[in-house]
């Protein structure tokens, strides 16, 4: 894994002007990934996803292609255990977490059972497995897994070794993500310790560094050194990359963020716009990153109270989503909570209601009853009835935020959880309006 150099993955532009068809893409770029070094590291099944999706394939004919292969090869290959990992890759990007997992699980097991030697494969997994369940917030799984692969990945890398930085910023992620802040920022530092010893101040995974830190302080409130870190990795990234690409459309992403946290919103509008301008012209009109930009511009508009344009924006987010990601994936829900939520602050409950309603019927596909976005939607139409001063509406819906928001907490904190999830059940049960609108949905 060491010895694999940028260049081995990339595609040339003469590989890709002799690409004429859509297959031959993707063909050309299974034959490039599937072998086992390159294998070996985290960032080949990103760069394979991201180059088919700026190509103009969505995620259902990447994995379309990706099965297809899948079934012209040998069950207990080495080759059927990666297909397997890149199936569970593209699930993730999707938001389908649950399905994600169960195919990594898939992978694990083959390379377990057929491909024990294969070492550096499994932690790759264990990564994947990690990443995603933190993403389902599964923060304990997320844990055992990751830490599995830090593991494997000291023991034959060696412990400054940069795909160990990976997993360490990943173990970063989680421990944020579980308030637990201290050991978050001990993973972080030495992650970006690692990389800045072994790839030099300049290389991107260090810039990534200084970007999630400036998240973490950002996350704390913290910012004054959240715009310390964001500055830094918004001006190397335009000294590396130059002023269009989708990096830096990332830092303006988030400069835009604290901005918009500090109340600066003419400051927060300006990194947006940017944002979404480097976003089309780098990525296309169709791309989920193009579909955050026109997001998080609506949220500006929605705080000075321009709901038309407001409304304008989350709508372009919406169409892009439901086009890329397809039709149950958590940013569609998000973007349908954002129009519900626009649609009630101008006074307009019945579509608030509606919009409100496709969110949550997303997240319990998705999700299952005992998430916090499940939860948040819930919350959301308690909202819509304490407006309306339906006092019995508002009390069913704000039970049943309470009681899952108790589990997703013990989840992470007590094995023993029957007595909560019953109770939960039983203010589900009272609730026949959601259960009755969702189904007639």
């Amino acid at each position: 894994s060491s010895d694999v150099c940028s260049s081995d993955l990339q595609i040339s532009k003469k590989e890709d002007q002799e690409k004429s068809s859509e297959g031959q893409i993707i063909k050309t770029f299974l034959r490039k990934f599937l072998n086992p070094i390159l294998f070996q590291i985290d960032t080949s099944h990103r760069i394979i996803i991201d180059y088919l999706i700026q190509k103009g394939f969505n995620y259902e004919e990447c994995l379309s292609w990706f099965h297809n292969e899948l079934n012209k090869v040998q069950d207990n290959s080495l080759r059927s255990a990666q297909l397997k990992t890149l199936i569970g890759a593209t699930l993730s990007h999707q938001g389908k977490h649950s399905d994600a997992i169960k195919i990594f699980h898939e992978s694990l097991d083959l390379l377990t059972k057929f491909h024990a030697d294969n070492l550096l494969e499994i932690a790759v997994v264990y990564n994947q497995l990690g990443y995603t369940y933190n993403l389902n917030a599964e923060f304990k799984e997320a844990s055992k897994y990751l830490d599995k692969c830090v593991e494997i990945r000291t023991k034959l890398l060696g412990p400054n070794h940069p795909e160990v930085a990976t997993t360490y910023n990943n173990i970063g992620n989680n421990f944020a993500d579980m308030g637990n802040y201290k050991e978050a920022q001990k993973y972080y530092e030495a992650s970006l310790q690692i990389r800045l010893e072994t790839l030099g101040e300049y290389h991107p995974d260090v810039i990534t560094n200084y970007s999630n830190i400036g998240i973490f302080h950002h996350d704390l409130s913290d910012y004054a050194k959240a715009e310390e870190y964001y500055k830094k990795a918004l001006s190397t990234r335009i000294k590396i990359f130059g002023v269009y690409h989708p990096s830096v459309a990332d830092s303006h992403n988030n400069m835009g963020a604290l901005k918009y946290d500090l109340e600066l919103y003419e400051e927060a509008l300006d990194h947006y716009k940017k944002s979404l301008e480097i976003r089309e012209k780098v990525l296309g009109p169709s791309h989920p990153d193009v579909a955050d930009s026109y997001n998080n511009i609506a949220n500006v508009y929605s705080d000075y109270g321009w709901n038309k344009q407001a409304l304008l924006n989350h709508q372009k987010a919406l169409e892009i989503r439901k086009a890329i990601l397809g039709e149950d994936h958590p940013d569609v829900a998000d973007s349908y909570n954002n129009i519900g939520n626009v649609y009630r602050d101008h006074g307009v409950y019945h579509k608030s209601m509606k919009h409100h309603l496709e969110a949550l019927k997303i997240r319990l596909k998705v999700f299952g009853t005992i998430h916090p976005d499940t939860a948040n939607s819930y919350k959301n139409m308690g909202n819509i009835f304490s407006d309306l001063e339906d006092i019995e509406s508002k009390a069913t819906y704000f039970n049943v935020v309470y009681f899952i928001r108790r589990i997703v907490f013990a989840k992470n904190s007590q094995p023993s959880l029957s007595q909560t999830v019953f109770q939960c059940r039983s203010w589900m049960n009272k609730s026949a309006f959601a259960v009755n609108d969702i189904n007639a949905i």
